[in-house]
């Protein structure tokens, strides 16, 4: 073609690339996207709609729930694995050369995420509809999706960060892992925290995870939505923005080892 591209172009561009990327890897699928319904259907059968956990059917209470999971695994983990990757080929390198904006690099990658990200939910959310009777309706619907969008921007800054602080590939995966499945532990995902120790519960409410799950559950079960709901996603949006900030200092196109 003649003539240059535009930014939006060249990010959509993006956008499409690093999501047929992730579609192609089918561990990042399954751990972003299979998994999270793999658990949804086996602990509601399990237990049946008439089980209660935090108040809510079981099946609705974990949908969302296992949506967050799924998504910071998209978003954290696989993003964060991504870029890492590309580094450390030299692929960042090479596009400093390149005619694509740096921006348009990360917002691509963003960009997938968010719709990976999106995705994910919706399978999570409509297998729980068409199994066990999980209900969103529109308004919650609405808040759910602004829900999702902040947990998305917050993974994926956190991600960043790690990517920033560390170079080697398998050790920003591994640290992404490593931090993500001890959280869900003690942040109302795989296990109630109020059934936890007083100490852990409470270690819970320092990291954005807990918050994610809060305003998840609280948006897609219909409840009223009041200040301590904006406070959650204070918290999660708090968090985003100081990784942002932070990874934007020191993040670098190319391993601190050099090459």
């Amino acid at each position: 073609t003649t003539g240059s591209r535009s930014v939006i172009a060249l990010t959509l561009g993006q956008v499409r690339f690093a999501s047929t990327k992730l579609l192609r890897d089918p561990m990042a699928v399954f751990f972003s996207m299979v998994f999270p319904i793999v658990l949804l259907v086996f602990f509601s059968a399990i237990y049946g709609r008439e089980a209660q956990w935090g108040g809510l059917p079981l099946p609705q209470y974990l949908a969302a729930a296992f949506a967050v999971y799924g998504v910071c695994v998209m978003a954290y983990v696989n993003f964060s694995g991504n870029v890492a990757e590309d580094r450390s080929r030299g692929v960042l390198k090479r596009l400093r050369g390149s005619p694509l904006p740096s921006s348009a690099y990360l917002a691509g990658r963003i960009g997938a995420s968010i719709v990976l990200g999106a995705v994910t939910v919706v399978l999570v959310f409509g297998i729980g509809a068409a199994l066990f009777g999980v209900r969103v309706g529109p308004m919650p619907m609405l808040m759910t999706a602004l829900a999702f969008i902040v947990i998305i921007g917050c993974a994926t800054a956190l991600g960043l960060l790690v990517v920033s602080l560390v170079d080697s590939e398998q050790a920003v995966v591994a640290i992404a892992l490593a931090t993500l499945l001890p959280l869900s532990m003690i942040s109302d995902i795989f296990i109630n925290a109020p059934d936890l120790p007083d100490t852990i519960s409470t270690v819970g409410w320092i990291f954005p995870l807990r918050h994610m799950s809060y305003v998840a559950v609280q948006a897609s079960s219909g409840q009223e939505l009041g200040v301590e709901w904006l406070g959650h996603i204070a918290v999660i949006a708090a968090w985003g923005l100081a990784a942002a900030i932070i990874a934007s200092r020191l993040f670098r196109w190319e391993p601190r080892r050099g090459g």
